[in-house]
Formats: C-alpha cells, sequence, structure tokens
C-alpha cells in the first residue's frame, strides 16, 4: 500500500515535464500565467475493516483506543467494533456459520492462540509486516517469540499492548501504623515481613498486610515462568519442576499467606483493598489504574514493582501480551496490516503510554513517558518496567483446564487441609485425569 505522503498531498514538476505529462492525459493544465504545472494524486480509496474480539471490550472502549487513532491518521480506513454476545449473535461460531467476515481479530495470549486454531483462523503475516515495514525488533521480545514459539516460527499476532503484575499499596493504612511504605527492589521475603507488620486488629477492625486478586492470576504471570504442562510429553509440570515448591513455599505457604487466610477464610482481594479499605497490599495488574480509574481516585495509593524471588532478583513479571492478527477471511489484509502498523507505530505507542497503557514497544521513548498524563501522573510508574519481563512459558490447549486444578488445592494447601507434598500429589493426579480427558475428545 502506498504511504500517506504518496498518497496525500501536491506535487510540483518542472514545466517542461508538465507539458509532455499533459500529452499523456496525466496531469492538470498549468494555470495561466504560472510556469509550472500541478500534479494531483488521486486520493487513497476508502475501505472498510472490521475489527473483532470476543474478549468483551466496550465499544466505547474500543472506539476511544484503536479505532479514533486510526482513523485520524488515516480517514480512509473506516472500521468497525463487533464485540461477540450470544444475544447478537456475535459469538465466533455464529460469524463463522453466517460467512460474516472480519479482518482483524485481537485476544490475550492463550484464548488468542487457542481460538486460532480452533476456529482455523491461522494467517502468516510473515510477509505482510515485512512489505510494510513494521519492526518487530521494537516489540516486547518475549511477546513476539512467544507467538511465533506457538506456531513453528510463523507470525499469526503481533502483540500491541501488554499487561503485567504489580503492588498496590494504600497510603492510609501505612500512615495509619506509622510504617514505612514499600519501596521498589524488595524480595518476597521483604515484603512479608513488611506484611506481617500490617496484618493486625485496631479496635474491632481487622487489618490485613498482603492480598492477590486471585490466585490463577499470579499462577500464570509470576517470575518464574513454569508451564502448567509439559508440550513434549503432554504431563502436568506440577511433580517435575521445582520451581512449583519454590513458588508456593516462597508464597502461598508464608505464615502471613496462611493465617490471613484462616481469618479471613479466602485471600483478600479487590473489594478488600478498594472497597472494605482493610488491605494494606494487593498483587494485582498494570492495567488498573486505566480500567479501575474512579475508585481509585477515592483512595490515597501508590504502586511498587512486583517482588522478586532470591534466586532471581532481577526477573520481573511476566507480561500478558494482547495480539492483533489479519485473519484469513479478509478481503482487505494490505489496509487491515496497515491498521496494525500504526498501532505498533512509535506514535501511537507513546501517546497510549503517556496515558498509562502498558505498551508492547521497549523503546525508551515509550516506556519514558508511561503514565506522564494520566489522571494520576504522580504515582510510581516506573515500578511497571522495573525488571524486565521474565520469557513467557511454552503454552498448551491443556492450560487453563491444568490451571484450575492447581488453583483449587492452594485453598486447602493455604487452609492447613494438606501438606504440601498431598497436595503437589493431587494436582499432579487431578491434571494427568483432565489432559487424558483432552486427549480422547
Amino acid at each position: 500500500m502506498p504511504s500517506s505522503s504518496k498518497r496525500i498531498g501536491l506535487m510540483f514538476i518542472s514545466a517542461a515535464t508538465a507539458v509532455s505529462l499533459v500529452a499523456c492525459n496525466s496531469e492538470k493544465a498549468a494555470p495561466e500565467g504560472q510556469g509550472e504545472g500541478v500534479k494531483q494524486l488521486e486520493p487513497p480509496k476508502e475501505v472498510e475493516l472490521t475489527l473483532y474480539s470476543d474478549v468483551g471490550d466496550p465499544e466505547d472502549e474500543v472506539n476511544r483506543v484503536y479505532i479514533e487513532p486510526l482513523q485520524k491518521k488515516y480517514p480512509h480506513i473506516k472500521m468497525k467494533y463487533v464485540r461477540a454476545a450470544a444475544n447478537s449473535g456475535t459469538t465466533m461460531t455464529d460469524m463463522l456459520a453466517s460467512s460474516t467476515k472480519f479482518d482483524i481479530f485481537y485476544h490475550g495470549r492463550g484464548p488468542y492462540e487457542e481460538k486460532l486454531q480452533e476456529f482455523n483462523l491461522m494467517f502468516d503475516m510473515t510477509e505482510l509486516a515485512r512489505k510494510h515495514n513494521i519492526d518487530l525488533s521494537q516489540l516486547e521480545p518475549t511477546a513476539v517469540n512467544s507467538i511465533k514459539e506457538a506456531f513453528d516460527g510463523k507470525l499469526y499476532g503481533i502483540p500491541v499492548t501488554l499487561n503485567s503484575l504489580l503492588v498496590f499499596y494504600n497510603k492510609t493504612i501505612f500512615d495509619q501504623f506509622g510504617v514505612p511504605y514499600p519501596k521498589d527492589g524488595l524480595t518476597w521475603e521483604d515484603t512479608f515481613e513488611l506484611a506481617k507488620r500490617m496484618t493486625r486488629s485496631d479496635g474491632q477492625r481487622q487489618y490485613y498486610g498482603f492480598g492477590m486478586n486471585g490466585t490463577a492470576q499470579f499462577a500464570g504471570m509470576n517470575s518464574l515462568s513454569i508451564p502448567f504442562v509439559d508440550g513434549k510429553t503432554n504431563l502436568p509440570t506440577i511433580m517435575t519442576d521445582e520451581r512449583w515448591k519454590t513458588l508456593f513455599q516462597t508464597v502461598f505457604m508464608n505464615p502471613v499467606m496462611t493465617e490471613t487466610f484462616a481469618s479471613a477464610k479466602k485471600i483478600p482481594n479487590w473489594a478488600s483493598f478498594s472497597k472494605d479499605r482493610n488491605l494494606a497490599m494487593i498483587l494485582y495488574t498494570a492495567s488498573v489504574p486505566n480500567a479501575l480509574e474512579e475508585e481509585l481516585k477515592t483512595l490515597d495509593w501508590d504502586m511498587t514493582a512486583l517482588p522478586v524471588f532470591k534466586n532471581a532478583p532481577n526477573a520481573g513479571s511476566r507480561a500478558n501480551p494482547i495480539y492483533f492478527g489479519v485473519t484469513p477471511l479478509s478481503k482487505h489484509p494490505d489496509a487491515a496490516m496497515e491498521a496494525i502498523k500504526f498501532w505498533t507505530s512509535n506514535e501511537y505507542q507513546v501517546e497510549m503510554s503517556k496515558k498509562g497503557k502498558l505498551m508492547a514497544s521497549k523503546s525508551k521513548d515509550v516506556t519514558g513517558v508511561l503514565g506522564s498524563e494520566s489522571v494520576f501522573a504522580d504515582k510510581n510508574w516506573g515500578a511497571i518496567t522495573r525488571y524486565p519481563f521474565t520469557p513467557l512459558a511454552p503454552l498448551t490447549k491443556f492450560d487453563n483446564k491444568v490451571r484450575t486444578v492447581y488453583t483449587t488445592h492452594l485453598n486447602t494447601l493455604m487452609a492447613g487441609e494438606a501438606d504440601l507434598n498431598t497436595a503437589l500429589r493431587l494436582m499432579n493426579e487431578e491434571a494427568a485425569k483432565v489432559i487424558k480427558e483432552e486427549l480422547s475428545r
């Protein structure tokens, strides 16, 4: 596709050339009294694209974040967003059954790869990316490598945004008890020592030092990069990869966590932090300042980097990418790729980063302005990129169900209803059964 600089604008040529071109009827005649003619390039042809996902993002958000910036840059690209919903007949199955075309599909890592394979939506964008000069080397390498590793080197998706884990803390609670705020660079041991000081009663009110918004999320994005399943043997890794023991013993079996679980009958979550306001620190994702902006406006808070393991002192969170891909259904693959090129461009990535979105570019131009124009511009945005993102563990089609098995048993482990070896054995047996059932289908 021609670049915008060739599509838009005026080209000035010499009078001599103009005369010869007039004879060929390829330009307008020079205005009377002027010495040179003006060639008017044809405006780019308007093209209509459909962006589709079943991730559930609201239409106004997708328009604001993706479509409006694109159409401002390229007015000839008209795009509509279709959000999957069973009541509107727009699930993936509905769309394909009715032969409804969509040009670009996006989703988070895991579901993205699963949907491509389940519905045969694989389209290798390697040549298109080369044709449109998309510089993949400027994008987060763990995200690019992951999609290529999943599909034998083929480029079936391009990361545009990321998500990661970090710790949010309520400054009011720390001030109340005169305890220093957490800071970047803490180990898990340091964090739980701090959490221990913050787990206390004040009158009739019980406060907790540390929580997280779901154990499954942490199991999938922790910095140890442990695969749930061995992709070569199709066997659970829970008994064979010693890193699982490190994870459980360091985090979930820490006395602060087990005592909190015994008291609260759960791990305190986001409601404990934002509504009940009895939780000092919570592990959650980098998308929170944008996604839960109104709730955070009512709190005095800040954020700090994900704690590190002693044996991996420079390993940060895994980065969960949102992939965008041209589909084999598209009648306009070049225009679709031009849209993805824009979303990965330095221009777009910088503007979105300023608003507090964690973008896929690893350029310092992008990471250096993260959150600078957010309503929370005074917060510690550097916490998100304090450490390099750790490599993403290889995916298998069994991951979601196996992860559910693992995390279900975490509750019994933290409740003291099973010792570690027993819990690991039960996880292994049930995960192996789930995998066997999936293979038999």
